[in-house]
């Protein structure tokens, strides 16, 4: 009945292997034909030692994409599902609305700085269990902090940090673990 010590998988957990998958792609290390194939073998994947023989092969992506400014006006800017994250997000929002979604990509290894400058405006960010969201340095003028994760215990450490700094001006944030993730606009 599988190894004693394998771990069952989350649907997280399978959809991080999908986006590694991806990457190796992207970068030439798989055909399509062989990412096809990966990808539906992670999906149906059981344990960590199922994983294990899909991503064996494949590099750790070293490279971490360059900062990125999200700004709008009167509008909305997200970004959903898998995509690579820069170690510094820039987000500029004024009378907007914003959804981060980190719950399928690769954090980098130092963590992530979100910088918002939010003035009559909605964040949404969408973490994975366990993720810390730090917002100790987020100026709060009129505004409001939801924050619906559970602390990591001492027991489970945390994962990598998403730090947050700037400011909300009569703006709200809300910090939303998975299956939490239904936004209405």
């Amino acid at each position: 009945m599988g190894v004693p010590n394998a771990k069952r998988l989350t649907d997280a957990d399978r959809e991080l292997a999908a986006v590694r998958l991806r990457e190796a792609f992207i970068q030439g290390v798989l055909t399509h034909e062989e990412l096809n194939t990966r990808i539906e073998a992670a999906l149906r994947a059981i344990t960590t030692d199922d994983l294990t023989q899909i991503l064996d092969d494949i590099p750790i992506l070293t490279t971490t994409p360059e900062p990125i400014r999200l700004a709008v006006t009167n509008g909305h800017v997200d970004r959903l599902g898998a995509w690579r994250v820069p170690s510094q997000i820039i987000l500029q929002l004024n009378r907007a609305t914003s959804t981060l979604d980190f719950r399928t990509p690769i954090l980098p290894n130092d963590g992530v700085r979100l910088d918002i400058q939010a003035d009559r405006s909605r964040v949404v960010i969408l973490v994975r269990s366990g993720e810390r969201v730090v917002y100790e340095n987020l100026g709060r003028h009129h505004s409001r902090i939801s924050d619906q994760t559970i602390p990591p215990t001492h027991s489970a450490p945390a994962e990598t940090a998403i730090h947050l700094f700037g400011d909300l001006r009569s703006s709200s944030l809300r910090i939303l673990p998975p299956r939490r993730g239904l936004i209405r606009r």
